[in-house]
């Protein structure tokens, strides 16, 4: 540890840092984006969008809604089938 050197360690953060935000400063918003647009993949926060998503089509958090999950998971589904068998 004596010989790590303060500048060292800020290189590493700015590292992680610019690991973790894409590069173009704009994150997914929708499950279609952070599965299949290459841009945006992998980006943005995946719980967040499937919150959004299940509220997307009707679901309330915390409520039992099967339909929703249903359509939510044919959503993932579709975005799964785009990425690896149609492009």
């Amino acid at each position: 540890m004596a010989h790590i050197s303060p500048r060292e360690i800020d290189d590493v953060y700015f590292s992680l840092q610019r690991m973790l935000n894409p590069p173009s400063g704009v994150s997914a918003q929708v499950v279609e984006q952070y599965i299949h647009d290459y841009k945006l993949r992998s980006t943005g926060n995946w719980g967040r969008i499937l919150v959004n998503t299940y509220q997307e089509e009707g679901g309330v958090v915390g409520e039992y809604n099967p339909d929703a999950v249903l359509r939510v998971t044919n959503r993932v589904h579709e975005a799964l089938c785009h990425r690896y068998i149609q492009a």
